[in-house]
């Protein structure tokens, strides 16, 4: 009789769970928090991503979910659920915030790091006509080194006249590890971790 309740209970569990958006590769996981849905139809979604490290592994696995997230919200990834303020929103001090915002296939929108704690790093640039090459001297990507790029391409997008333009990021062993596509004149954007 026993081992009937224990299925029972196990089987509810895992149908209460059902509607919480969990993906997973080994030890890391990011699992849906809450949302909240506004007038126009627009969303705000949040995200827990579990066991994250500054590693190209990582920042490939937040990005592939992230480009099957809704096209309609606003969707905000913490490495900490448990650090939210007062105002409702994270605690920038205790928690890293990814926020993307999805456009068509792509992005409109992805900050890593607020500008406050965002630490320089300095890229030499090499420009070819339909490329821009970034070369840093790291050797995996963090936070501060994919976050600089995001924003260099950004800034070199908007003296962009040409519908598309391609990003790439080397690090200090000329291995490429980020392209960044960018679409109608900068209107939206495609990022590849390699």
């Amino acid at each position: 009789m026993s081992k009937y309740i224990c299925i029972l209970l196990f089987l509810s569990f895992c149908c209460c769970q059902g509607n919480n958006k969990t993906e997973m590769i080994g030890s890391l996981s990011i699992s849906h928090i809450k949302t909240i849905e506004f007038i126009d139809d627009t969303y705000e979604t949040d995200y827990e991503i579990k066991n994250f490290v500054e590693t190209d592994s990582c920042f490939r696995f937040l990005f592939d979910f992230a480009k099957e997230l809704n096209i309609k919200s606003r969707n905000y990834i913490v490495t900490n659920a448990k650090a939210i303020r007062f105002d409702e929103r994270y605690d920038y001090d205790k928690t890293e915030v990814f926020i993307f915002q999805r456009f068509n296939s792509g992005f409109r929108f992805v900050s890593l790091r607020p500008e406050i704690r965002l630490k320089e790093v300095f890229f030499e640039k090499e420009i070819l006509p339909t490329t821009i090459t970034f070369k840093g001297d790291f050797d995996e990507l963090n936070i501060d080194v994919l976050e600089n790029f995001i924003r260099e391409a950004y800034r070199e997008e908007l003296d962009k006249e040409k519908l598309t333009h391609l990003y790439e990021l080397y690090n200090k062993n000329n291995i490429k590890k980020v392209v960044i596509d960018y679409h109608e004149k900068g209107e939206w954007f495609e990022i590849e971790i390699l």
